[in-house]
């Protein structure tokens, strides 16, 4: 899955607009943003149906457990992987 910044969503959508045409949407984006990944029509559908919902490009707030990462976690899975760099992090013990 490919995940677009904020300013790449909205440069988008302003083009979508001024063009109504995916394909000079695509050239545009391809033009501005040369590394990333160019949005297909599925992607610039889904963009402009977004937009026009909530008027907003930025993703909705998720629902579920937020991580909770520690320094004690982070400096545990740091020395599991100094001495098993090559053990998966799933199961490191």
């Amino acid at each position: 899955m490919v995940f677009f910044s904020q300013e790449q969503r909205a440069f988008i959508v302003e083009h979508y607009f001024a063009t109504r045409l995916y394909a000079c949407v695509a050239d545009e984006f391809r033009l501005r943003y040369p590394d990333a990944v160019v949005p297909n029509n599925a992607t610039i559908t889904r963009l402009m149906n977004r937009f026009r919902e909530s008027g907003s490009v930025v993703d909705e707030k998720r629902s579920g457990r937020p991580a909770n990462l520690t320094e004690a976690k982070l400096a545990a899975v740091e020395r599991t992987m100094s001495r098993s760099p090559s053990k998966s992090l799933r199961r490191p013990s």
